[in-house]
């Protein structure tokens, strides 16, 4: 993978995989599959503008058990899925990001930094079911939930495998610290559209929100009080203060 120095670099990362020119990431041990193909576009750009993709799949609604791409279980069934996306962001975008959430009731979110507390609009503990199917002669089938125990634990996973990452490259190394301060600092987010027939508005949440291009092109050597650090539209951020950062894929 190189040694990334740069913001740029790391989304570049993101973008090679998500392209099948490389393989593997840290978070993802084999190449993605043709099921992204609806959405590939939309993820590469949300990693060129900085939001790093860990996790996603596209909505499906009620195709045939027998699809080559998404389907599953028996025969004779049909399957369904629920857009649904993980992303890394930075803290400068969090705020944005959940106020624009909140404003859209098919959407729920679980959201936390390695350290901090679970942030969620969730409306209970319970599991959300974001892929299900239905089949002749039996219950209704839901292999894939999202609910926040097991996010929380795939949160201390996530985070400990960027922190392995890190230690690939030699202490006090730009990309050590690079890696370190995007795992230590940014959000793991997931976002589900509970509206399994849509699978444009998890990705118009994110419009007109990136990091400032200045500073992915420029190489890590921590933040200074004086950096502007992100864009939400048209408009360059607050500065950010000097304090880490921190990331993730597909």
């Amino acid at each position: 993978m190189g040694e990334p120095q740069s913001y740029r670099d790391i989304a570049e990362l993101f973008v090679k995989y998500l392209k099948n020119e490389i393989e593997t990431l840290p978070w993802s041990e084999s190449p993605l599959t043709g099921e992204a193909d609806a959405i590939r576009e939309n993820l590469v750009n949300l990693n060129r503008r900085g939001i790093l993709t860990v996790n996603s799949q596209p909505a499906v609604d009620g195709v045939k058990s027998s699809h080559p791409i998404h389907g599953w279980g028996p025969s004779n069934g049909y399957v369904y899925q629920k857009s649904y996306l993980e992303v890394l962001v930075h803290p400068r975008l969090y705020q944005e990001l959940t106020s624009r959430m909140a404003k859209q009731e098919d959407l729920t979110y679980y959201a936390v930094t390695k350290s901090g507390q679970l942030e969620t609009n969730a409306p209970s503990d319970g599991p959300n079911a974001v892929t299900w199917g239905v089949f002749p002669g039996k219950e209704i089938v839901q292999p894939t939930i999202v609910e926040s125990v097991s996010f929380l634990a795939w949160r201390d996973e996530a985070f400990q495998l960027g922190m392995d990452w890190a230690k690939c490259f030699d202490s006090g190394s730009a990309s050590r610290k690079l890696i370190e301060h995007i795992m230590t600092d940014w959000h793991l987010i997931n976002i589900v559209n509970n509206d399994f027939h849509d699978n444009e508005s998890i990705f118009k949440l994110f419009d007109g929100l990136e990091i400032d291009f200045k500073e992915l092109e420029s190489p890590f050597e921590g933040q200074t009080d004086n950096q502007e650090s992100v864009t939400n539209g048209s408009h360059a951020s607050q500065a950010i203060p000097k304090e880490a950062a921190a990331l993730v894929a597909n």
